[in-house]
């Protein structure tokens, strides 16, 4: 007699173990590059002008980055910053365009008079010579048209003019005593009559504050050299700047930077920002973890494969040998008797039966709490079955003490 084949296991594991490895190493690259990424600060377009994204000499992202450095709250607020910008914080305008409004997603200056939050304005002064070189360097600057820095003053309500001197000579340093290192020409205010002046000389004012109570205080810094990239490591202009703006800064208040106001605004998009860089790289990557669950799921559509038998195998006939033995041997009501009596000493204890009563008393507490879940077998019927029954009919018999057994399983729980 030849022995029953080994049992197999059939079932589909969805993966190979090659597959499961590239998929994992896949998921584990992509998000190592964009916590990388993330980290150090990629997904912003270049720039090489006066601008917050900028590193050229006339970029303002060194200032941002000096500010973090020191423990500044920092933020760069790139749609309606003038919106995001209350009462405890700063909004910083630097260098903006003159002829940027709420079409641009700029608020700082066109919405003046809605501003809550003091507005420290840096007024612009040059620009990129011959657009922006490759690499965010610039092949020269120029100087802008006063013209051009009057758009400025006129959309920030400011009645003055420009002036421009070869020298910044016996400047009035105000009460934080600290000399800036303007480059030639600096760039001043003349006429600007209802202003403080902070810090200036005979020839205009560098530094002016306008706060008559009406709006939130309005300071005016008419030179940015002192904080463009170029200037700001020039003797001590970093000192000055960063001097000046913690003394109009709300305490523990935030300073937000408007990058709206320099053409750099960006408009709030989920779709974007899931699919911009790196963001993109956390979205593919579940993208392919989910085609991957699908595709390893197709296979398993359709009707369910039965399951297989535990006893399949070597084990099926021991267990049938087995069950015929017990069969022949006229043991069955034998056994039966101890399964019926084993059944009901766990259901009284599954039930929390009265402890001490009588097999007749435990009986028919037992059928008050069959019929409680619905059922109609009574206990001494099984008896009287096993006893009848339990050497024609044995399987029958147990497939009843059993069922008995299942009602207090899934019926109500209820108990007399």
């Amino acid at each position: 007699m030849t022995a029953p084949a080994p049992a197999t296991d059939d079932r589909d594991p969805g993966f190979s173990r090659r597959g499961l490895v590239v998929l994992v190493l896949a998921v584990a690259v992509s998000f190592g590059v964009f916590v990388a990424f993330t980290v150090f600060g990629a997904g912003t377009s270049p720039s090489a002008g006066a601008d917050v994204d900028s590193q050229s000499a006339l970029g303002h992202r060194p200032f941002v980055e000096l500010l973090r450095r020191l423990g500044i709250p920092v933020t760069v607020g790139r749609w309606f910053p003038g919106r995001r910008a209350h009462e405890d914080a700063l909004l910083v305008v630097a260098e903006p365009d003159g002829d940027a409004d709420f079409a641009d997603g700029s608020d700082a200056l066109s919405g003046r008079k809605a501003r809550l939050a003091p507005t420290f304005l840096v007024l612009p002064k040059r620009r990129p010579q011959d657009g922006e070189a490759r690499d965010g360097w610039v092949a020269g600057a120029e100087l802008l048209e006063p013209a051009d820095v009057g758009r400025v003053l006129l959309a920030a309500g400011i009645r003055a003019q420009v002036v421009r001197v070869d020298a910044f000579p016996s400047p009035d340093l105000g009460e934080l005593g600290v000399p800036p290192t303007l480059v030639a020409p600096a760039q001043l205010l003349d006429g600007a009559t209802d202003f403080e002046v902070l810090v200036g000389s005979r020839d205009g004012m560098l530094l002016g504050v306008r706060d008559d109570g009406d709006e939130p205080p309005l300071v005016v810094l008419s030179d940015p050299d002192v904080l463009a990239a170029h200037g700001l490591v020039l003797g001590r202009n970093a000192e000055f700047v960063v001097g000046w703006l913690e003394r109009f800064r709300p305490r523990d208040g935030v300073v937000i930077v408007d990058a709206a106001s320099q053409g750099r605004a960006r408009a709030p998009s989920l779709a974007r920002e899931l699919f911009g860089w790196p963001l993109v790289l956390a979205s593919a990557t579940a993208l392919v973890a989910a085609l991957a669950a699908i595709v390893a799921g197709v296979r398993r559509f359709g009707a369910p494969r039965p399951p297989a038998s535990p006893f399949q195998g070597r084990t099926k006939p021991v267990v049938a040998h087995a069950a015929e033995l017990a069969l022949d041997g006229g043991h069955t009501q034998h056994a039966l008797e101890r399964y019926l009596a084993m059944t009901v000493a766990a259901v009284a204890r599954d039930v929390h039966a009265p402890p001490g009563l009588s097999p007749g008393d435990q009986h028919a507490w037992l059928d008050r709490a069959t019929a409680a879940r619905g059922g109609d077998e009574r206990v001494d019927d099984l008896v009287a079955a096993v006893r009848a029954e339990g050497h024609r009919a044995p399987l029958a018999t147990a497939r009843r003490i059993h069922a008995w057994r299942s009602t207090f399983a899934h019926g109500p729980d209820v108990d007399p």
